[in-house]
């Protein structure tokens, strides 16, 4: 009786544990204005390639991935042992090094908020290129 009453004990310690760790905190989001940005080689500065004005892209924000839901869609690794805080006279937010998942290339995500509105940028910068996806949370 003790044995089966130890074994039912574990089996349940066991459905509990791997319940929990299978949840995950996923928060969605909805991009209302994306920008792609490209570096001049000749400046070093960043110059203005495309800006969408009315977009409906949605961001889902996990532990430790981003996913951006768009016409091609792309999933982000976070790897949140190695950070940067910023902390800017209109930002505050994170920098976290990233790993673009479909083409395998490292990148940084920066994760801000501005401190005069409700607005959240998720800017992705991989290479040359600097992707940038304003959020309002209003």
């Amino acid at each position: 009786m003790k044995l089966i009453k130890n074994l039912l004990l574990a089996i349940a310690f066991v459905l509990i544990h791997s319940g929990t760790m299978a949840q995950t905190n996923e928060s969605y989001y909805k991009a209302v204005v994306t920008e792609m940005y490209i570096r001049s080689d000749a400046e070093s500065s960043w110059e203005l390639y495309q800006k969408n004005g009315t977009t409906n892209i949605t961001i889902v924000v996990e532990d430790d991935f981003i996913s951006v839901q768009a016409q091609k869609p792309t999933i982000y690794r976070i790897f949140k042992n190695n950070t940067e805080e910023i902390n800017t006279d209109k930002l505050v937010g994170i920098r976290y090094l990233g790993k673009d998942l479909k083409t395998d290339e490292y990148c940084t995500l920066d994760i801000v908020k501005s401190k005069s509105s409700e607005t959240y940028l998720i800017s992705i910068i991989k290479k040359n290129m600097n992707f940038r996806y304003f959020i309002d949370r209003n």
